[in-house]
């Protein structure tokens, strides 16, 4: 097939591979994602495993852009869908596939000097051509590009990990059976180089080769976690930068990134630590309140947590959240958080309730972060809003938060709830359904001390 020579040595696509034109190795990158997913193609995994081996050569390519492009078609992150089995194979790909570089061609006239190369050097040039890990190479790429002082770079760089997170999250949803991430990431390129030894193949149509019979061992230090925890650490740094958007990147990086095994304590100081700055715009915290949302929709298991991490928004900065964002927040927690959740879905909603009114600004115009001026009717009334969004939505799913619907009565036969005086009622419901109790209480504190818009 006349496609499969477009890669091959001499081949017009291999010439673009040392063009000049950034842009024009960013579309090479895009196109040989798309050839070698293409379905048309599935009956020539050959043709495929070449664009593959020249869209895994892109990843070594000095420019930012140019590397960041092929890392996010590595991922499944090249156009507009985001199918979550797409995704999945992407973050296998990124832990499992590896690059063998091509060898360089031979030439003629220069057959002396190369008779004079000494074998230390050889050695050394043949060392530097075995196959390298795609995870690997990523990480290292991306925690050089994080030293950066560009913060176009860093913003870019922090989206990049964000995507990862992405698939990762993926990977974890589908349940990958392949997916260790103690195996050691250098013993596939090993069982690949030993058989080498054995094999005389065209190092263009295996390019990429998967090793899917290597064992899972826990040997050696280059673990998939640890090169994780290594780029993390790096990414964590990042939260310094002056750059108010380029921290917003990493926060939502960190977002994504973060295991649902793993504890999120540090992640909610970051966000506690972050939001007391007061330069940060409204636009870009609800921003990352949709990244929260994003987040359980892709793993409902850490519901309760990303609560957790709203409430930090709700508590610091009442008066820059868009209530709609947060109400959306709520409600997809709460449908999908399960019987156990639900009672901190619903006292994630009622925090807001115990916020503090706006308070008159000192002289100096400086209020704690806690608390919203009065004298800034913009928060004021951003507060305001929230306030009611939080009584609207209480009020509407208490019960089925709380599992107690009007029709359905959980007292033993014979007795009537209804019938019993106030006192009595209420010490009843107190003690068979706290949720629902602590509920009605926090509505009836807003009917008689609110404001009458509340």
């Amino acid at each position: 097939m006349a496609l499969g020579k477009l890669v091959l040595p001499g081949g017009a696509l291999q010439d673009v591979l040392h063009l000049h034109d950034v842009l024009a190795r960013v579309s090479l990158a895009r196109l040989c994602h798309a050839i070698s997913r293409a379905r048309a193609l599935d009956e020539r995994p050959d043709i495929k495993s070449q664009f593959n081996s020249v869209l895994y050569q892109l990843l070594l390519d000095p420019s930012d852009r140019v590397c960041f492009e092929a890392i996010l078609c590595v991922l499944g992150k090249s156009d507009g869908t985001e199918r979550t089995e797409e995704r999945a194979a992407g973050w296998y790909r990124l832990t499992r596939e590896i690059l063998k570089l091509p060898e360089a061609p031979s030439v003629g006239s220069k057959g002396s000097s190369a008779d004079s190369i000494d074998t230390s050097k050889a050695s050394k040039d043949k060392k530097t051509r075995r196959p390298q890990p795609l995870i690997k190479l990523v990480m290292r790429r991306l925690e050089s590009s994080f030293r950066s002082f560009s913060r176009p770079v860093l913003h870019a760089a922090a989206r990049v990990v964000q995507e990862m997170g992405k698939s990762r999250a993926a990977a974890l949803a589908l349940g990958l059976q392949d997916i260790d991430e103690r195996v050691n990431v250098n013993a596939f390129s090993d069982a690949l180089d030993s058989q080498d030894q054995d094999f005389n193949e065209n190092p263009y149509a295996d390019g990429a080769r998967k090793a899917s019979a290597v064992s899972s061992a826990t040997g050696g230090r280059d673990t998939i976690a640890s090169v994780l925890a290594s780029l993390m650490e790096v990414v964590r740094t990042t939260v310094a930068c002056e750059c108010v958007y380029v921290r917003a990147m990493v926060i939502k990086a960190l977002i994504w990134m973060q295991s649902p095994y793993e504890s999120f304590d540090e992640l909610e100081s970051i966000i506690a630590s972050e939001l007391s700055d007061p330069a940060w715009p409204a636009p870009l915290l609800n921003d990352i309140l949709l990244t929260l949302h994003a987040r359980f929709k892709a793993t409902p298991d850490m519901a309760v947590t990303l609560l957790e991490i709203a409430r930090i928004f709700a508590t610091k900065v009442p008066g820059k959240i868009d209530a709609d964002v947060l109400q959306l927040l709520w409600k997809t927690c709460l449908v999908g958080a399960g019987p156990g959740g639900k009672h901190t879905a619903l006292e994630a909603v009622t925090i807001v309730l115990d916020l503090p009114p706006p308070q008159p600004g000192s002289m100096l115009g400086l209020t704690s972060v806690d608390r919203v001026s009065a004298s800034d009717p913009k928060s004021a009334l951003a507060l305001q809003r929230l306030v009611q969004a939080a009584v609207w939505f209480l009020g509407e799913n208490a019960n089925y938060a709380a599992s107690e619907y009007a029709w359905e009565s959980a007292t033993p036969p014979g007795t009537a709830l209804m019938m019993l005086d106030t006192d009595k009622m209420v010490a009843a419901a107190s003690s068979r359904n706290p949720t629902l109790a602590g509920a009605l209480t926090r509505l009836q504190r807003c009917a008689f001390s609110g404001s009458w818009e509340v």
